[in-house]
């Protein structure tokens, strides 16, 4: 993928010396680690050790960021300042929140198995070759319309993967897919992902551009996965 990004981008100046040397220097110029920083440090590992073992101990993912979260708090390492004033936090909470529970709901009144209903009858006499690939390209893509993979995973993992064992497609390989395409589309654009405002942000590059890039270089992970996938997937005995 870099070669590829190489030749889209096409960098005028590739010398990394000066990198080099501002790298070096912010290394030479650290101090020892302070309080904060080890106070960090401690409860990143001791979060990481909870959600490995959190099964074995009762403690589910909610509950081990609670604990991460207050302890950093208590501490001081985090001001509640900060948090209150966080106002971009706190929407990403309630919308994230309502999302969940709406796709947790739509499961609880039936509304999955409506869907699924419905699409057996629509796509009853469809041949296959045609409905599998529309499915998957409308499954990738319709990731523009969302401002986080975990609210396009919830809203769209469901009905998706209905459609592909309704055509016989083996479980294994139609979760697969489709996880693997929730994950790749994430790079579309500069927000289908929680990491990608982060990045755009320090990137330089415009919006058009990071979305032109995201379109061409979203095809050839389609290409590169599938192809090796489909390999792969066959050596194994998924199909």
């Amino acid at each position: 993928m870099p070669i590829f990004l190489y030749y889209i981008l096409k960098p005028s100046n590739i010398d990394i010396s000066k990198v080099k040397q501002f790298a070096k220097s912010q290394l030479d110029s650290l101090k020892s680690f302070t309080k904060e920083e080890i106070l960090i440090t401690s409860t990143l590992i001791g979060l990481i050790t909870l959600w490995i073992f959190g099964d074995y101990l009762g403690i589910n993912a909610t509950k081990t960021i609670l604990i991460g979260f207050s302890i950093l708090l208590i501490t001081g390492v985090i001001p509640w300042d900060d948090v209150i004033t966080n106002k971009k936090a706190w929407g990403i909470f309630i919308w994230f929140s309502t999302l969940l529970m709406l796709s947790d709901y739509l499961v609880k009144f039936g509304a999955i198995n409506w869907i699924n209903e419905e699409i057996k009858y629509f796509i009853n006499d469809v041949d296959k070759t045609i409905v599998i690939p529309v499915a998957l390209f409308l499954f990738f893509y319709l990731h523009y319309l969302f401002v986080s993979t975990t609210a396009y995973v919830s809203t769209l993992f469901a009905p998706f993967l209905i459609i592909l064992l309704n055509f016989s497609i083996p479980d294994k390989i139609s979760v697969m897919v489709l996880a693997i395409f929730a994950i790749l589309s994430g790079g579309l654009t500069h927000y289908t992902i929680g990491t990608a405002p982060g990045y755009f942000s320090i990137s330089g590059v415009k919006v058009q551009k990071w979305c032109k890039i995201g379109f061409f270089i979203s095809t050839i992970n389609i290409l590169i996965w599938l192809s090796t996938c489909s390999v792969w997937w066959k050596l194994i005995g998924w199909y």
